[in-house]
């Protein structure tokens, strides 16, 4: 297992944009679901992720749908150190609940709003 950092960014919501702004090399930025990360990436089997290498700062991701989040950050092929922060703009559209993660949610009236 290469070393990495791993951000638990919990539920985010479709079109929330997870933003790493780089102040050294370049990274490999992952952002992939809980299990993902947790069954496949930690067991060095094959998974899926959106994002990729950059160097381009600030690198946005944008989340493609309602779930749970984790963004890996990585130095995997590449060369240096890295020097990150990381933060998550929610998509100020769409209420959604933190417990199921839906836009209609019968416990909080969580509603998507047009």
């Amino acid at each position: 297992m290469h070393k990495h950092t791993c951000y638990d960014l919990g539920q985010l919501a479709e079109n929330d944009v997870v933003e790493v702004k780089l102040e050294s090399s370049a990274v490999n930025a992952r952002l992939m679901v809980k299990d993902e990360y947790l069954n496949h990436y930690l067991n060095n089997k094959t998974y899926n992720f959106y994002g990729g290498v950059t160097k381009e700062t600030p690198y946005r991701i944008s989340v493609p749908n309602n779930n749970h989040w984790y963004l890996v950050v990585d130095l995997e092929g590449l060369s240096g150190t890295s020097v990150f922060n990381v933060s998550v703009k929610r998509n100020t559209a769409a209420k959604v609940c933190p417990s199921c993660g839906t836009k209609t949610c019968p416990s909080c009236g969580a509603t998507k709003n047009k």
